[in-house]
């Protein structure tokens, strides 16, 4: 597959995606903190990011989101979490990897 996106845009889109889901985080953790109630949902493109880079990956496999939602952008290690057709464990780690599986 030939991407219209080179490795190192995908790179820094997935960061972007990753800072925004983190300052949401922390900021909604901060008001628990400091004892508000409820939660402080905030817009932001991250939907819209992730609708495009599936029609551009074909992601028809969902890789975009089990990296993202599942494995919180590589952070949550599942052993033997992901394994390809032939059996094999692949690493997905960072969105380098990521893009290299989306690539294959």
């Amino acid at each position: 597959m030939n991407s219209l996106i080179a490795k190192e845009a995908f790179v820094k889109i997935i960061e972007d995606f990753k800072f925004v889901h983190d300052y949401q985080d922390k900021l909604n953790l901060f008001y628990k903190d400091n004892g508000c109630e409820g939660y402080l949902y905030q817009p932001d493109c991250t939907k819209s990011g992730l609708d495009l880079l599936h029609i551009i990956f074909d992601d028809e496999d969902n890789w975009l989101e089990y990296f993202i939602f599942d494995l919180d952008f590589g952070r949550v290690n599942i052993k033997d979490a992901v394994i390809n057709k032939n059996g094999d464990v692949i690493n997905l780690s960072s969105s380098e990897d990521l893009y290299e599986i989306l690539m294959n």
